[in-house]
């Protein structure tokens, strides 16, 4: 039977009923601290009373006008942004998708009336998420979100993330933009260089062709995995050198909250040598991932313990698997097969932590 709110969305059976600052707290009485802040909407917290007295004040006076008319508030906000910002204008909408469908109309509409209406193409990395709509999902890099869907719009080509050989050899005339996130978040923390973002002006330049930037999903999620396992009371994080953030990347500082000075942070070339080598040590591994068979509920923590977790998009390789003492899922309950690394982690945590 379907429900009445379609079923889009993987729910876990929590109710919330009100917040505080950092913190939800559900139906039963029951308080969580809240790492996913409404999947990165919610960055100043739970009903703070200065925005609550401001919305209530607004709601008071006027509720909703459509941009038919002038509308002060708006201006004024556009305004800030502006000015404490590279951009010269301000195109509000409601989502990322939404935000990533603007910039895409806006690319083909702008050659269009410069005279070069067959420039459609954009050119995309390989590896990125840009959104769930039908377009976005043509931008984006995951067979697992486009499955089910059927044809797509067309005109998008993907190259290698940080490959200038590849981008410079996919522009040509038909070119109307290239689309790369400075950070991907849902292909692996995958930041790129400022060498390389640098470049991709140039070749935009050179090509006479737009760069689209997506920072929706800049996720941060290494500084908030760090702020997971310093919260948690973990002792070490250990990631791959290679397609990873920098410890000291000022994003990845801030969002870990001073996290990331209260662990011991290690960059390895290798996470399976790596990890045979933690074995040999006498700990513990644990892997997670949606295919396994047991359930984290079934996990039995020994003297060390270590989490292996991959990135949303292709999860741990099946050599680190392999050499994983233990394989463990968290369980889906809704529709939604797999969850933000960040997320991930603060459960396994917070799990493994009320079992010792």
């Amino acid at each position: 039977m379907v429900t009445a709110v379609m079923p889009t969305y993987g729910r876990i059976d929590i109710a919330f009923e009100n917040g505080e600052g950092s913190y939800l707290f559900d139906t039963n009485g029951e308080k969580y601290l809240d790492f996913a802040t409404g999947i990165a909407t919610n960055s100043l917290g739970h009903c703070h009373p200065h925005l609550v007295a401001a919305v209530q004040e607004q709601a008071a006076k006027l509720w909703h006008v459509s941009n038919l008319y002038n509308i002060p508030q708006q201006q004024r906000f556009a305004d800030r942004l502006v000015e404490n910002s590279f951009a010269d204008t301000v195109f509000f909408c409601n989502s990322g998708a939404e935000a990533m469908e603007g910039c895409l109309k806006v690319a083909r509409k702008y050659h269009f009336e410069n005279g070069e209406p067959k420039r459609e193409e954009i050119v995309c990395a390989t590896g990125a998420f840009h959104g769930r709509t039908l377009t976005t999902l043509s931008a984006g890099d995951s067979e697992k979100y486009r499955e089910g869907f059927g044809p797509r719009p067309d005109g998008f080509h993907h190259v290698a993330f940080g490959n200038l050989n590849e981008m410079r050899a996919a522009m040509s005339d038909k070119t109307a933009a290239i689309l790369v996130e400075p950070i991907q978040g849902e292909g692996g923390i995958n930041p790129a260089s400022t060498a390389y973002l640098q470049s991709l002006r140039d070749i935009a330049d050179e090509f006479n062709t737009l760069l689209i930037f997506d920072e929706v999903q800049d996720t941060r999620n290494l500084g908030s995995c760090l702020r997971t396992a310093s919260f948690f009371g973990i002792n070490s994080v250990i990631i791959p050198k290679n397609n990873s953030a920098d410890f000291n990347n000022t994003a990845v500082i801030e969002t870990s909250t001073g996290g990331v000075y209260d662990l011991d942070l290690y960059k390895v070339a290798n996470i399976s040598q790596t990890i045979n080598k933690l074995k040999e040590n006498n700990y513990w591994v644990t892997g997670f991932s949606e295919h396994a068979k047991k359930d984290i509920n079934t996990l039995v923590p020994s003297e060390k313990n270590v989490f292996v977790f991959g990135n949303e998009q292709k999860g741990i390789k099946q050599l680190v698997l392999k050499n994983c003492d233990e394989v463990l899922k968290i369980k889906q309950i809704g529709q939604t097969s797999s969850l933000n690394i960040s997320i991930a982690a603060a459960i396994a945590t917070y799990t493994l932590t009320n079992k010792i």
